[in-house]
């Protein structure tokens, strides 16, 4: 059995803002969802902008295996991107065809990008690895 943690990749710093720095738009938004917010893609696709509360900076991902809202705090940064996205955006979500088909061809499109972007094994779980391994060392309880 292979151990799929053990080729866990993680970002860098550099790295990190590499990728920040070279996409735009929703491809950006969703970037920082994985990075700074530990999101998966699949939370990150199915989110409506209802779920945000800029008030609080509280985005709620509704788990449907679980059938439980989870409250993902935001950081400054997040917030201030998603508030600008959401300003020119106009639909109600981030992705608005929201088929499985499109799930998975936008999957493979940002994981592409990512590989072209940067060296190594970089895929959209790779953010949300390194937002973990951040949080971890920064002190804070996983």
């Amino acid at each position: 059995m292979i151990d799929r943690d053990s080729d866990m990749r993680i970002l860098g710093k550099e790295e990190s803002v590499t990728l920040l720095n070279s996409i735009e738009g929703r491809d950006r938004l969703a970037v920082m969802f994985g990075l700074h917010a530990g999101l998966r893609f699949g939370e990150v696709f199915l989110l409506e902008w209802a779920d945000f509360n800029p008030d609080d900076g509280v985005l709620r991902i509704h788990n449907r295996k679980r059938d439980e809202t989870v409250c993902v705090p935001l950081s400054e940064a997040v917030i201030s991107e998603l508030k600008t996205y959401i300003a020119s955006s106009e639909g109600e979500r981030l992705y608005e065809d929201q088929t499985a088909v499109s799930s998975s061809r936008y999957l493979m499109m940002l994981n592409k990008k990512f590989k072209h972007l940067l060296s190594g094994g970089v895929s959209f779980k790779t953010l949300r690895h390194t937002f973990l391994v951040n949080l971890a060392t920064s002190g804070m309880a996983v």
